[in-house]
């Protein structure tokens, strides 16, 4: 009995490697690194927040109605001295209508509190309310001259300051 022998098979023929491929790379030859691309090209990997701008602040509008606020309340602290009430009522006649027993506090309260409003009004400008902030401040510095205006400057001060609010400046 013969035995067989194995089919002898072909040698297998060597891979042909187009231009595209080469041969096989062992570990000593490392490909050359990609160029990076400009960050400018680069994408975001996120797209950025979006941020709301931010409403004008009326700085001069503040601050003139920041000071006729003050100048409110002090003109109004100086109303509950008898000699500057005496004074300031020849200069504002209305001022003696309400009851002179009562007038020297219900004028002080009623000066303070419009102060006051008109500061609140200026915050409310220099937080970027500047409308809103105008519409506080302009009614009340003209109804400031019920107590002589914060010396007259307060109303004037206030006057621009709402005006100035309103603008947005």
């Amino acid at each position: 009995m013969t035995a067989q022998q194995p089919m002898a098979s072909p040698q297998a023929p060597a891979p042909q490697y187009g231009p595209a491929y080469g041969p096989p790379m062992g570990p000593a030859m490392v490909p050359p690194p990609m160029p990076a691309a400009p960050a400018s090209f680069m994408p975001a990997p996120y797209p950025p927040p979006f941020i709301a701008p931010s409403a004008p602040r009326a700085l001069w509008g503040f601050l003139l109605s920041m000071i006729a606020g003050i100048l409110v309340i002090l003109n109004a602290a100086a109303l509950l001295s008898t000699p500057f009430y005496n004074m300031w009522v020849g200069i504002f006649f209305w001022i003696p209508v309400i009851d002179p027993s009562a007038a020297h506090g219900l004028i002080f309260a009623i000066g303070a509190i419009i102060g006051l409003i008109l500061v609140i009004g200026s915050i409310l400008m220099l937080l970027g309310y500047g409308t809103i902030g105008s519409i506080v401040v302009f009614p009340l510095a003209v109804l400031s001259l019920i107590i002589g205006g914060g010396f007259v400057a307060g109303f004037v001060l206030g006057v621009l300051g709402g005006i100035l609010g309103m603008l947005g400046r």
